[in-house]
């Protein structure tokens, strides 16, 4: 479970980059986006949403750096008081 904090807000996020299944360990948060430690795809933190890679312009994208990858896996977070709870969904 990756949980991050952004302007106050808390959001969960699966732990593997979808682009090729690498871990997010070591990923940062730039602003309001995760960025993979792997090949630097960016994700909103709040929608998971994929953007660019960070280190690339997008007019010069080659083959599969160009193409579209699956938004990063989100999952509803409450903060109650000092606590942070996630939901899981069943196929878990």
């Amino acid at each position: 479970m990756l949980i991050c904090e952004h302007l106050g807000q808390y959001y969960a996020h699966s732990t593997i980059c979808p682009h090729q299944g690498n871990s997010l360990d070591g990923a940062r948060l730039w602003g309001r986006m995760i960025e993979c430690p792997w090949h630097h795809y960016e994700f909103d933190v709040a929608s998971g949403e994929n953007g660019y890679p960070s280190r690339v312009d997008p007019g010069e994208l080659l083959g599969e750096l160009g193409d579209t990858v699956r938004p990063l896996r989100t999952f509803p977070l409450e903060r109650r008081g000092h606590d942070l709870y996630v939901a899981f969904p069943s196929d878990q």
